[in-house]
């Protein structure tokens, strides 16, 4: 900071600060390999141990107090050096473009008292001054620092890897002091069955049992007490290994993971087949203030102000920047974790209640007997409801009907009918990321019923192992509150394994909206059993034995005939051939979607604009 007053002092003027963010492994790995091929005496580990440390207590402070000025912009320093200088020349052609103005310094205080946010607000504008009100810049589309664009997921999500349990993985996430931990206890509290896997805990775990004489372990300790992260490849291991010991439970609660692009890519490597994510969504001035009260009570090696500042700027660089791509997916519900903490936990109950069992939780308080059961709205705002009397009255079917209508309109809904193996889940993720649809299987929603442990989840099993379809009823109401939950905010929905019989798609139009066409996967019985019974080796399915699949590709086809016929006379069906390869039949399903006038989601990089604000989480 001395120098930041001397530079002032002679010239005074800082128009931006490009911070090149990286990881301290590969910073360390590149001057090590330097030092190899230079000879440069400060390309020792020794040297380099110290130059961080230095860099950390002295330099990032500057980086902190620039930040505050609304200079700082936030490059991912951990890829190709010619992706960082093409980064690095855009944001110089838009600073020479737009004449950006600086705002003036802004100390970080408490936020104003709280008014009710929207579920994704919007980054707050900066207020009309004689500086900039005379611009050609409005103040909406001046650069600032830490709005991160989504990174590029190079290893996506294509399903739950073989020899993992198939139940649901929630994220519970944050920033440090969100209140994460303090819900999750809740969250097992309700939900018995469920099991929690907190990130924090099981290194923490780890570094007392293995203790500083295990050198690998206490580098690993070190980087936690710095408020740093532990290397990727041991925290994908840590998390396979607990969820591998727990293969009975009905639902993963994860806290603290993935925390960035590397350990999403390990999560959607090794595990795959998330659910969805949980954001408490907090100011940055509470966490900080939550932190340091924790600490001084419990002794946390993490929870000092060194290291709070460093996790708290972690967040924001690298964590947010994978809820956005979350939120892309339409996998992120966001909740305002600036709240008392039963009303946090009421509306994440509202979300997993719907998750595990399609309906709603009782409010507060409430009588169970008098709980409406209503469809959760993509906003997780907590519910009014019209009462007469003692009864809280229920809205009718048709006006649940009408409200999805209304916002399905915009969206369109493809049906994807293809035999048991015949890779249609496989496609519909390549789909989801390629074109932002929503994906619904049914028969991740059946099974997510089965693991709830209900009435009607054991009769599914029953069903299920006989290799017999499930009631149309139950298909079409989980179906139903899906979609409505998600049709805010959805571009369109993949209808994966729906419908199997005329009925099906018959009371699915009727009731819900039409269907804009139908994929079909058509593959021979022999490739689909033959994929089926090796999956079997591996996942545990009651429903992968040979008895069984004889029996559901006999009643595939005698149902799916009629489908495939009824909706071609309708002009509605795609035919792809899934015998060749993932990338062949991936190829054809693109033209098919192109043929039907669905493009791909645009890159929007290039209309990225950073608004000047104080930062939030949000």
């Amino acid at each position: 900071m001395e120098q930041v007053e001397e530079y002032m002092k002679v010239i005074g003027r800082v128009n931006a600060v490009f911070y090149l963010d990286c990881e301290e492994y590969y910073c360390t790995q590149r001057l090590l390999h330097r030092g190899q091929k230079t000879d440069r005496i400060d390309d020792n580990l020794g040297a380099i141990s110290k130059r961080i440390t230095f860099f950390k207590d002295n330099t990032l402070p500057v980086v902190k107090y620039y930040d505050d000025l609304g200079r700082v912009f936030v490059i991912n320093g951990d890829r190709d050096t010619k992706e960082i200088a093409f980064e690095v020349g855009n944001l110089f052609k838009f600073l020479k473009k737009n004449n950006f103005e600086l705002k003036n310094a802004k100390p970080l205080t408490a936020p104003p008292p709280q008014k009710k946010r929207e579920r994704r607000p919007s980054t707050p504008k900066q207020k009309d001054s004689k500086d900039n009100k005379d611009s050609k810049v409005k103040p909406e589309d001046v650069i600032v620092p830490l709005a991160t664009r989504p990174p590029t997921i190079d290893v996506p999500d294509t399903g739950r890897k073989d020899g993992l349990p198939t139940c649901p993985i929630i994220l519970i996430v944050g920033g440090p002091g969100s209140g994460k931990g303090t819900q999750c206890k809740k969250v097992l509290e309700r939900y018995k069955e469920v099991v929690h896997l907190s990130m924090g805990d099981i290194l923490r775990n780890q570094i007392a049992t293995q203790g500083s004489a295990d050198e690998k372990w206490g580098m690993i300790g070190t980087l936690v007490q710095k408020g740093e992260m532990a290397p990727q490849e041991v925290t994908a291991e840590l998390l396979i290994e607990q969820i591998k010991k727990n293969k009975d439970a009905a639902a993963f609660i994860v806290e603290g993971y993935p925390r960035d692009k590397l350990q999403m890519e390990e999560f959607n490597k090794h595990i795959g087949g998330l659910n969805f994510a949980i954001l408490l969504d907090c100011e940055e001035y509470y966490m900080q203030k939550r932190l340091l009260e924790r600490g001084n009570a419990s002794g946390r090696i993490d929870d000092n102000l060194n290291a709070i500042q460093s996790r708290l700027t972690f967040f924001k660089n690298n964590t947010l920047p994978i809820l956005k791509h979350l939120d892309d997916q339409g996998k992120l519900v966001a909740i305002d974790g600036d709240r008392d903490l039963d009303e946090i936990f009421y509306n994440i109950s509202q979300v997993l209640d719907f998750a595990f069992f399609g309906r709603k939780p009782q409010p507060p308080g409430a009588d169970e007997k008098e709980v409406a059961e209503e469809v959760i709205e993509k906003d997780i705002a907590p519910e009014s409801s019209t009462t007469t009397g003692d009864n809280v009255a229920n809205p009718s079917h048709t006006e649940k009907l009408d409200a999805a209508e209304e916002a399905l309109k915009n969206a369109k809904v493809v049906f994807v009918v293809g035999g048991p193996g015949s890779g249609k889940g496989t496609q519909c993720e390549r789909i989801v990321q390629k074109y932002g649809f929503t994906h619904l299987s049914t028969g991740n929603l059946l099974r997510a019923e089965v693991a709830s442990g209900s009435e009607q989840g054991k009769k599914l099993t029953e069903i299920m192992e006989k290799g017999e379809l499930v009631p149309l009823e139950t298909v079409l109401m989980l179906l139903r509150d899906n979609i409505i939950a998600r049709a805010a905010t959805s571009r369109g929905f993949l209808i994966d394994g729906y419908p199997r019989e005329m009925e099906q798609g018959v009371r699915f139009e009727d009731e819900v909206r039409e269907s804009d066409f139908l994929l079909y996967f058509d593959v021979s019985d022999e490739t689909m059993t033959s994929r089926l019974l090796g999956r079997a080796q591996t996942s545990g399915r009651v429903d992968d034995n040979e008895e069984t699949i004889k029996k559901r590709l006999k009643t595939f086809r005698d149902n799916n005939n009629a489908v495939i016929e009824y909706y071609s006379k309708e002009n509605k069906v795609e035919r792809i051939s899934a015998e060749n390869s993932v990338d062949e039949v991936f190829a054809a399903v693109v033209r098919a979607f192109e043929d039907r006038g669905i493009t791909a989601v645009q890159d929007k990089r290039p209309k990225v604009k950073f608004v000047l604000s104080e930062f939030t989480s949000s």
